[in-house]
């Protein structure tokens, strides 16, 4: 096995900085990406680094997440971590709407 004599050690998973912030298999697959990168750099070797995708990010959905980044501003809740709107009827297991 040849010796290398680089010291870096990346870590990979939910410890690296890369373009899909989730934990999902996808930001495991980019984050792995990224530590080969930083590997191949470290060492010298003369392979290309691994290419890291953006996340597709909907413009439909941008002003849903300006509205969270605000709230999560103002210590607010999420607006769909409110109560649920219907009860479970005690003893049967029925869902029932309220009034």
């Amino acid at each position: 096995m040849p010796s290398t004599a680089s010291s870096v050690r990346p870590t990979a998973g939910d410890f690296v900085r890369c373009p899909v912030n989730l934990a999902t298999m996808e930001g495991a697959n980019q984050s792995a990406r990224t530590a080969v990168g930083a590997l191949l750099k470290a060492d010298g070797h003369p392979a290309p680094a691994p290419e890291v995708h953006a996340l597709y990010q909907p413009e439909e959905l941008r002003r849903l997440k300006e509205v969270d980044a605000a709230l999560y501003r103002q210590g607010r809740a999420h607006i769909l971590d409110t109560p649920a709107p219907w009860t479970t009827a005690p003893g049967d297991g029925r869902v029932t709407a309220p009034g």
